[in-house]
């Protein structure tokens, strides 16, 4: 539906942002417990507002998570960070959610984004895959819709770090390519 330009965006002044990690976090405490995964988040607050889609926003955030919860094996954690910078001389919300499990081999690190495309099982300690493959892939789109970028990345203690940044209130210049480094 995305891609046939069949989606109803519903894009709003988000005057904070905020609040839809509250709920995304909020619901991810029980499922965390059950886990047994430390989660931890840390807010800068206030975040500036942006112009976006809520529940399109909502669903990044969320799926991220899940793929976070579902790699992370027991006993493990997961942390989401947001704050506010500056990319390519764009102000900038940053969303960061880093897990402590397998982590994603370096050569796969863009590929999960594609459609259908899922790190083979052997690849994350025979970890059972489920899904279609297509969360990141929509995730991407989303995410690129709003004018912003995710990456992943493996941090150097290991696990895996997905990141996307979307553009402070009005500033809707395109942020989907380019280097990661942030400012």
């Amino acid at each position: 539906k995305i891609e046939a330009g069949r989606i109803d965006w519903e894009l709003e002044p988000i005057e904070n942002p905020a609040d839809l990690i509250d709920h995304v976090v909020q619901t991810f405490r029980p499922l965390a417990a059950e886990h047994d995964l430390a989660l931890k988040v840390k807010t800068t607050r206030p975040l500036p507002t942006v112009n976006g889609d809520s529940d399109r926003l909502i669903q990044v955030i969320t799926n991220l998570m899940n793929n976070a919860v579902k790699y992370t094996p027991k006993g493990g954690s997961i942390s989401l960070i947001t704050d506010e910078t500056a990319h390519a001389g764009s102000r900038v919300i940053r969303v960061r959610i880093t897990d402590t499990g397998p982590g994603i081999p370096d050569e796969q690190l863009e590929a999960i984004f594609d459609r259908f495309h899922q790190v083979r099982q052997a690849d994350v300690e025979n970890k059972p895959i489920g899904g279609t493959g297509l969360g990141l892939a929509i995730c991407r789109e989303v995410v690129n819709y709003h004018g912003g970028r995710i990456w992943a990345e493996r941090p150097p203690k290991g696990g895996t770090c997905v990141t996307f940044i979307i553009p402070v209130g009005g500033e809707q210049a395109s942020l989907a390519s380019g280097s990661s480094q942030i400012h």
